[in-house]
């Protein structure tokens, strides 16, 4: 079709055949450049032009990068079988027959009449490089790699040459190696024939672009210059008639902590509303019932009074567990109407999240005009927009104007949801019921007040509960793609302070206090923050996209639907092996197995290897989940089977499309999330 276009006579650009070669060389990563590649092939199973399809590797590191390569999930193929696979994917040309491409290996072995063990999906095939032109080095369109040994950096170069020139000239190369900065990949850069040299990442995912470098324009149509008899050498975009090479570094993004401007903490903080450096003139205080009842918003009213000046106050006190998108468009209009430049939210996660998403929605509003606010279906296109899934929370596509108009005071009433401290909030479909976490860093609160006299008299399910979403929020964020060492260390002292408080803090009974139970509810409360502290700046993961689905559908608190999936992510995530890691640039290979190990130690727990801590981690969660009687199972709290049947394979996909989920250390398949419901059930 290319050459049809190319010789009609009319301006056409086309592109051309890949058949990507990677040179690993002595002084790599080899953990990083064998997860890297086998992330590749796995990819679309190696359909993508970009993917590798030969990897020479310097004799120095060849014997642990194969064994690595075979750890991890690749199937070193008997000599034997090599001319039943070749016979079977390449036709007569060395053309990869039609039903093959992007087929996976269990397929392609079946069909070829080879046996491929269990736990296997990509194929090696170690080749001679005298006979280079033969089928296998063709390109595959399929997970299958050929492999070859240099003796040293120039015979590496002399193959990666030789295997272009007989097929895939101009389309790219790649190279592992130990610096970026290292002159060899100037030298490696200049020898090939490629119109991309991807250096340190996946060659199908860094040569579309974008993900792992900002050298390359994202895209699919990848031109091959005239070494490969094209228009264009780069990724298509307005093109032009010049061979353009870019070498193409792997980079991590900046990164940056984000935190309300002042948190204020210890017992009496609530105090610090009498501040006159804080200024106030008309406040909205959003509330649930029970805070009214029990006297907490008098106490903010209380201290508001003893200001110099007086400060005038509205209070929206109806706020329900889950609030939804209509509850919020509620309090938006109330802010319409009172004209606050304040808002004070007191209470649990609902009555903070409600409360961010409201302010949010009026300061748009007052761009907009009544008819948006008005607008049920002018709101939620809004919303549609604020709720889109991202990696990168300061590269979304669709963009906030900031809040300006508004501060938000935050006091949380449970130690639980962090989100006094966080840029998250989760706000309910009123239709669907489905729960959707949202994630803009517009929503950070400007102020947080955390004072532990406000949890003294928290119920004891709700002390449980809301401690085990804590704990959630300190392991994910520790184990997150996007966890850094400025966040980890709140991580850790957020996990043990709930595994040494939790207990205490929920046998606490206000009517017989002791020293004791009080610094356990203060600890916890600050646990809490903490963990606040940590996930808002790494995110989390899958252990949130279940709970937030499950939660929605059968009307479980978040803090119980949490604890019910969290000893099955961990033992998910904590696997090794044949494990398909997301797609982050700055985590470079799987760690979450030794970072659950990590934490096990952290708490003092014993184990001869990680994967021993990580069962004897969930052995001391279940432990501390059943001392304040939570059940973790989705049928010992109140879900039917009938229920669960009707509804399991609709969650899975929603919690696939979850905002959590980009951040979990494993990329889930949908059929694995399945079957992590089913092991919930």
């Amino acid at each position: 079709m290319v050459n049809a276009a190319l010789k009609s006579g009319n301006p056409s650009m086309g592109v051309g055949a890949g058949n990507g070669a990677i040179y690993v060389d002595a002084t790599a990563h080899i953990d990083r450049a064998v997860e890297d590649l086998l992330l590749s092939k796995r990819f679309d199973n190696g359909m993508i032009c970009a993917t590798e399809n030969s990897a020479v590797v310097e004799a120095s590191v060849y014997k642990e990068w194969l064994q690595k390569m075979q750890d991890k999930g690749a199937y070193l193929v008997p000599k034997k079988d090599y001319n039943k696979i070749e016979d079977f994917v390449f036709n007569d040309n060395h053309g990869v027959n039609g039903p093959v491409a992007g087929m996976p290996a269990t397929w392609i072995c079946e069909q070829a009449g080879v046996k491929l063990p269990e736990g296997k999906d990509v194929l090696l095939f170690e080749l001679d490089k005298k006979n280079i032109g033969e089928k296998l080095t063709s390109e595959k369109l399929s997970p299958l790699l050929s492999v070859y040994k240099a003796k040293d950096r120039q015979e590496g170069i002399k193959i990666v040459e030789a295997l272009l020139d007989y097929q895939g000239a101009g389309h790219n190369a790649g190279i592992q190696i130990g610096s970026q900065a290292d002159p060899f990949v100037a030298t490696y850069g200049d020898a090939v024939k490629a119109s991309r040299v991807l250096v340190n990442q996946p060659d199908s995912v860094g040569g579309i672009g974008d993900i792992y470098t900002d050298a390359l324009k994202a895209s699919l149509t990848i031109g091959t210059g005239s070494w490969g008899k094209n228009s264009l050498s780069h990724n298509l975009s307005t093109g032009d008639l010049l061979n353009i090479k870019t070498v193409a570094k792997r980079r991590n993004r900046p990164q940056w902590i984000r935190l309300p401007g002042k948190t204020y903490y210890e017992k009496n903080a609530i105090s610090y509303l009498q501040d006159e450096y804080e200024p106030m003139q008309r406040a909205l205080i959003i509330a649930d019932p029970g805070m009214v009842q029990f006297g907490f918003v008098d106490t903010v009213l209380a201290q508001l009074a003893l200001r110099d000046e007086k400060v005038a106050t509205s209070i929206y006190e109806t706020i329900k567990p889950d609030p939804t998108l209509g509850q919020t468009i509620e309090i938006a209009k109330q802010m319409r109407d009172f004209k606050p430049d304040t808002v004070i939210a007191i209470g649990g996660g609902s009555a903070i999240d409600a409360s961010k998403i409201a302010r949010l929605i009026y300061e748009f509003y007052l761009d907009r005009g009544d008819e948006f606010l008005d607008s049920y279906d002018a709101v939620s296109e809004f919303f549609l927009e604020l709720q889109q899934k991202i990696i990168y929370i300061r590269k979304r596509i669709v963009k906030f104007k900031h809040q300006t108009t508004i501060r938000l005071f935050c006091i949380p009433t449970t130690s639980g949801t962090g989100a006094e401290v966080t840029p998250f909030a989760v706000i309910t479909d009123d239709y669907t019921h489905v729960k959707y976490p949202l994630a803009d860093y517009e929503l950070v609160p400007q102020v947080a007040i955390v004072d532990p006299e406000f949890v003294m008299t928290v119920p004891k399910r709700t002390a449980a509960w809301s401690g085990l979403d804590a704990l959630s929020h300190a392991l994910e964020s520790y184990v997150s793609v996007m966890a850094s060492d400025f966040t980890r260390p709140w991580s850790l002292e957020a996990i043990k302070l709930i595994i040494e408080n939790l207990e205490d803090a929920y046998n606490y009974d206000p009517k017989n206090p002791t020293l004791r139970g009080e610094k356990a509810k203060e600890n916890m409360h600050y646990a809490a923050v903490i963990a606040g502290m940590a996930f808002g700046n790494a995110f989390l993961g899958i252990n949130h996209s279940l709970a937030h689905k499950t939660g929605g559908e059968f009307g479980l608190p978040h803090g119980l639907a949490i604890s019910i999936a969290m000893q099955h992510v961990i033992r998910y995530n904590g696997a090794s092996g044949n494990v398909k890691r997301s797609v982050y640039p700055r985590y470079e290979e799987y760690r979450a197995q030794k970072d659950y190990a990590d934490i096990a130690h952290y708490i003092g727990l014993k184990g001869k290897d990680d994967a021993e801590l990580v069962e004897a981690l969930c052995d001391r969660i279940d432990k501390l989940m059943h001392t304040v009687n939570v059940e973790p199972k989705l049928s010992a709290n109140g879900v039917t089977k009938e229920a669960f049947d009707v509804a399991v394979d609709r969650l899975a996909s929603l919690a696939y499309d979850d905002q959590c989920t980009p951040a979990n250390p494993r990329q889930p398949y949908i059929s694995e999330l399945k079957q992590l419901l089913i092991d919930m059930f």
